[in-house]
């Protein structure tokens, strides 16, 4: 994976109020919120290596596939008071993100982003002209400082050039998608960090991404602000991408009504939306790349037996390269702790190892003790840490398999997974 540096974002320009009616925001205040009535105007695409607009829609033009869609019917402004920049959150769910109500499985560790479509409104007076940083984040922690959570810059990207609204000051709204292909594309890691880590009530600390609207006209978010939309009941996870079925709208996997409000100087405060009574707080973002799954690392080997969930445990391992991002997974396994280990051989008659058989031999390596993720199925995951001490033992053909405790009263207490060799 390329080495990032965190990034601390600065607005350029000075503020003044004009497009929202209340210079601070109270949360649940409805004047904080306008619905826009007016058509949402599409502006095309921009191409940024030949620095050219084409009126095609990136969304039927663009082979590639929508790894993310956050685009509903309902779509709002929000006043964003004295703030210079929003960040609002997402994710793109990995191999081992698990199938719930509100989760799907993707294919990939890391999606190489080759076009995104945004939204905003604006009443700045053409002909001047809207300028736009957009960053992306990996680990985002939603609704925080990116700074002071240690967030990790993805990609940033200045846009000039973008349309404004009326020669009078009249609003517009605007979709815009930007073609990246040609030398721009970016690499953003599925589930924060290539590994799906907790859903649910747990807030997805190391789940999601980031993207952040900043205007760098002089007037700032007082008259230019992305368009938020999104539902927070009926959701089907992944609906409208390459990963869950298919939808005309849809909102957004771990999209969280909610938006970072950040001041130029630091600081700033997280604003949540009304959802179900009021207006839901989420980008209009579209993203796209490629979403056919990785190639295999390595390959299966040697018989699991049945653990407690009635099944046998099956290894996998997903990286975008051998040596880069490689995350063991094993599933389904009862909700308990295990072990990870390798061995330089496979062993040609397996022997028993608890109720299940060991696969792996020759001088046997533990990788550390993992817990299981809540999901259906279960699964166990190990991103693969090439500076922890087993990783000296990764050389050449290494035959995993995962043990656990099996959860059961009767027989040993403990299983295996079946192996999965790889060579390094």
């Amino acid at each position: 994976m390329k080495k990032r540096e965190m990034a601390r974002l600065f607005v350029l320009g000075v503020l003044s109020l004009g497009l929202g009616s209340a210079s601070t925001y109270a949360q649940g205040d409805s004047e904080s919120f306008q619905p826009i009535t007016a058509p949402i105007k599409n502006r095309g695409t921009y191409h940024i290596a030949s620095g050219t607009w084409s009126r095609a829609d990136s969304a039927t033009s663009f082979s590639s596939d929508v790894i993310y869609r956050n685009s509903t019917a309902a779509s709002f402004i929000l006043d964003p008071g004295s703030a210079d920049i929003l960040i609002d959150s997402g994710r793109l769910p990995g191999p081992t993100s698990p199938i719930t109500d509100t989760s799907v499985p993707g294919t990939r560790t890391a999606y190489t982003v080759d076009c995104f479509q945004l939204a905003y409104c604006t009443s700045v007076a053409a002909p001047e002209q809207i300028s736009v940083r957009t960053t992306f984040y990996d680990e985002y922690r939603p609704c925080t400082d990116p700074a002071a959570s240690s967030a990790e810059l993805a990609a940033s990207f200045v846009m000039n050039g973008l349309p404004a609204g009326s020669p009078t000051g009249g609003t517009n709204c605007w979709i815009v998608s930007f073609d990246l292909t040609g030398g721009s594309e970016f690499d953003m890691t599925s589930d924060g960090n290539g590994d799906f880590d907790q859903i649910g009530s747990m807030r997805p600390v190391r789940d999601s991404f980031g993207v952040a609207f900043e205007v760098l006209n002089a007037s700032g978010l007082s008259q230019t602000v992305p368009i938020m939309t999104g539902e927070c009941t009926g959701v089907v996870p992944g609906a409208g991408t390459a990963f869950g079925p298919p939808a005309a709208s849809s909102t957004g996997l771990d999209s969280l009504d909610e938006v970072w409000a950040g001041m130029a100087a630091g600081g700033g405060s997280c604003i949540t939306g009304n959802c179900p009574t009021g207006p839901y707080l989420g980008f209009m973002l579209t993203l796209f790349g490629n979403a056919d799954p990785a190639p295999a690392p390595g390959s299966s080997f040697c018989t699991a037996l049945p653990n407690a969930t009635g099944m046998p445990a099956l290894m996998n391992a997903f990286a975008t390269d051998v040596n880069d991002d490689l995350i063991l997974t094993a599933s389904p396994v009862p909700t308990v702790i295990g072990v990870f280990f390798n061995g330089p051989t496979m062993v040609a008659s397996p022997v028993p190892l608890g109720d299940g058989l060991r696969c792996a031999g020759g001088m046997i390596q533990r990788m550390g003790v993992v817990f299981t993720i809540r999901g259906d199925p279960r699964t166990a995951s190990l991103p693969i840490n090439y500076s922890a001490p087993y990783a000296s033992s990764l050389v050449g053909e290494r035959n995993f398999q995962y043990w656990f405790r099996s959860g059961l009263s009767s027989g040993t207490g403990s299983n295996v997974s079946d192996g999965y060799t790889i060579t390094f």
